[in-house]
């Protein structure tokens, strides 16, 4: 049954227990003959996992109906909700046991893609998929995060939210510099964003939203303003192409499956495109070409071909700016270089995956960064079992494309603004490493920044212990292992091998090579697994270089 409250909204937050596992119940506020907010919840009957909120600041001195359905008759749940000054929880906001320290986590709830990431009124903005009233993923909404160092975020008012057209699902933001769109005033360039509105079953869409401020959102009265090309076309990309003089999309489209292909599991194959779009005014668009992103089944795994989120942009190579080229990324990591005239994309047909792993997803670069640097934050699959959000975004990476063995390839380092947080360091004396030697004995933390160049000589291998996590760098293969995956690392010309291990509660991000090695893996949350070692086993190793550095959250907990 459906069951109502009444509340006078004069506090800022609107307080809901939430059970995971519970019957889903839909939550609506109404003011006067409107809702204004709704959400599926699994809203606590009895004791809670952890509370999450409604921010009813906006409805100020109102007075509104909570209208719960899916309840139980003479269900007393509604008296549990508590109107709020601050967020309700077990623990500080943003200082819980299992917080990442310096990864993008979300107050409440679920996060996967970054979206919308761009520079804007002299901040930076994240706006990112996010399911505030849950654990799991559930009816999408647009998350908004803002900074001015890439590093501290703000959490501001969910930016977007589900509609008639359905949840709001990954895309794209920039900002229209002359007001191409009309959307602008004077002096005052609109930032857009772009979206794809999805119903499960029925229609996705591709959807428009602009802000003045940017901080409150309008959606665009003539969405949608792509219409569904194929079911599940997904993903806008939108960015200006200087040459032509006009905005291009990039949209992922699934293609029509082959009845005819397949594999032994009986599935038929699809054809997975990116369909590029263009626009003068960012308000309507017509198609302009196609680019074969790969042909395949789920069951073969995604890992073969350019799949789902795609981004698009152009780099110089070897930091050589005559020298450039374009990369289409795809959420899977897989990227193409080539040539692209605002119509088509002449690539090599060779698709590079630079060892991502499976819990790297949808990473996406800054639109118009001040400093002209490529940006890129990616959704990492790293769950926090036990806090009230789950998930988060990698750390900010700097991309650029390097001349290296076997051509031209994308790699990605941390920003150097992370060093901001470095709170204590410890370097240790260059010299010899012999076997069962452990030079970091002494040191624990759970968020630290590993750097460490080391010669292998003798060594057969070289093994580090990350708070559980080992890896191994097989010398004769010139191999890094973890788990079951192996990494090509190859020492300098010098015979040196350099590493930098960004490790946090629920992460250990592995870059080599200059970053041409790029490696997230997820973590299990435990506060037993105490531990971190350098050693050589075979043989003696030598140590050029090895500092350890304790990071700072940037987190304030409140």
């Amino acid at each position: 049954m459906i069951i109502r409250r009444e509340i006078v909204c004069t506090r800022q937050f609107l307080n809901i227990p939430i059970k995971t596992g519970e019957r889903v119940k839909t939550v609506k506020l109404i003011a006067g003959d409107r809702t204004v907010r709704e959400g599926s919840m699994e809203v606590a009957e009895g004791e809670e996992d952890f509370w999450t909120f409604i921010d009813i600041g906006f409805l100020h001195g109102q007075r509104v109906i909570i209208e719960v359905d899916m309840l139980a008759n003479g269900s007393r749940v509604l008296e549990r909700f508590q109107v709020s000054d601050e967020i309700k929880g077990t623990w500080p906001v943003y200082g819980e046991p299992g917080r990442p320290a310096f990864h993008f986590t979300p107050r409440r709830g679920w996060i996967n893609d970054p979206n919308g990431l761009v520079y804007y009124g002299g901040e930076y903005h994240l706006f990112f998929q996010h399911n505030p009233y849950g654990w799991n993923w559930a009816a999408m909404h647009w998350g908004h995060a803002v900074s001015r160092d890439l590093i501290h975020w703000q959490e501001v008012e969910e930016a977007l939210f589900p509609d008639e057209l359905g949840t709001m699902c990954s895309g794209t933001a920039v900002v229209d510099h002359g007001n191409t769109s009309g959307l602008g005033e004077e002096g005052r360039d609109p930032l857009v964003v772009f979206y794809t509105a999805m119903k499960v079953d029925e229609a996705f869409v591709q959807g428009m939203a602009y802000s003045l401020d940017g901080k409150t959102f309008k959606k665009y009265p003539g969405n949608p303003v792509v219409s569904q090309i194929r079911w599940s076309n997904r993903d806008p990309k939108v960015f200006w192409h200087a040459a032509s003089s006009r905005w291009v999309m990039a949209l992922y489209v699934p293609g029509e499956p082959d009845p005819h292909s397949g594999d032994d599991t009986d599935r038929p194959f699809f054809r997975y495109e990116i369909h590029f779009l263009s626009s003068d005014n960012l308000r309507t668009w017509s198609k302009a070409g196609v680019f074969p992103g790969g042909f395949g089944n789920d069951f073969c795994g995604i890992d073969r071909f350019l799949y789902e989120c795609p981004d698009m942009y152009l780099l110089p190579v070897d930091n050589e700016p005559t020298l450039k080229r374009w990369v289409l990324t795809a959420a899977n990591g897989g990227y193409t270089l080539g040539e692209f005239d605002g119509k088509m994309f002449f690539a090599n047909p060779d698709v590079h995956f630079p060892g991502r792993s499976e819990v790297f997803s949808a990473g996406q670069v800054f639109n118009n960064e001040p400093s002209g640097r490529w940006i890129q934050l990616g959704f990492l699959r790293a769950p926090t079992p036990g806090m009230p959000f789950n998930q988060c975004l990698s750390v900010p990476l700097e991309l650029s494309l390097r001349s290296a063995r076997g051509g031209v390839r994308l790699c990605a380092s941390p920003v150097e603004e992370l060093k901001a947080l470095r709170s204590e360091t410890i370097t240790f004396s260059a010299g010899p490493l012999a076997p069962g030697a452990n030079p970091l004995e002494t040191v624990f933390s759970e968020a630290f920044d590993l750097e460490l160049e080391i010669s292998p000589r003798d060594a057969r291998w070289l093994a580090i212990n990350l708070n559980g996590i080992s890896l191994v760098y097989d010398v004769a293969c010139a191999e890094l292992v973890c788990r079951s995956t192996r990494l090509a690392l190859h020492a300098d010309s010098n015979g040196r091998v350099s590493l930098r291990l960004l490790v946090d509660r629920s992460t250990v991000e592995v870059f080599g090579e200059s970053g041409l090695v790029y490696y997230p893996i997820a973590t299990p949350l435990s506060q037993s697994r105490r531990k971190i070692s350098l050693s050589a086993i075979g043989g003696e190793a030598e140590i050029h270089h090895l500092s350890f550095h304790k990071m700072t959250s940037i987190w304030k907990p409140s």
